[in-house]
């Protein structure tokens, strides 16, 4: 990916919340990967890639997460989890998804300055915030309101 930039339609494309709205949603344009069982029951297998320890205290709210949707779909949804960089190493997360090596991960935006140099700094609003959604409003008029984050 050197020299080469990533849009903001494509990094959106690529991003864990793109692939778990798809599998909620229905299939996504190329995102799942379908093994058909019988007829119209499919099995949707996603491969979660993350860089943490399966011990830490963001991984219990992925493994709630996760475990929760594939209770919901029945089935129909499996997730494989990969903690520790087992699957890739750190600071290939983001491509790894892009490339479709994995469907979902968590990344941290200080290993992809140059993939996604708007969004440092956006995560930090929500600390000492009293409304869920107060993040999402500084993210949404910092988009409208800075033109090389739109662009």
């Amino acid at each position: 990916m050197e020299g080469k930039k990533m849009d903001r339609r494509t990094f959106l494309k690529s991003t864990a919340a793109a692939a778990i709205g798809g599998a909620l949603l229905g299939p996504a344009r190329g995102i799942l990967h379908a093994q058909s069982k019988k007829g119209s029951d499919k099995v949707w297998t996603m491969k979660y890639d993350c860089y943490i320890q399966s011990s830490a205290a963001p991984a219990q709210l992925d493994n709630w997460y996760f475990d929760t949707v594939a209770e919901r779909s029945k089935g129909r949804i499996k997730i494989e989890k990969y903690w520790a960089s087992s699957l890739n190493k750190v600071g290939q997360h983001l491509q790894a998804v892009r490339d479709g090596l994995s469907e979902l991960s968590l990344i941290s935006y200080g290993y992809y300055p140059a993939m996604v140099p708007l969004s440092r700094g956006l995560e930090w609003y929500f600390l000492g915030c009293d409304h869920a959604d107060t993040l999402l409003k500084v993210c949404r008029d910092v988009y409208n309101t800075y033109p090389p984050l739109r662009d």
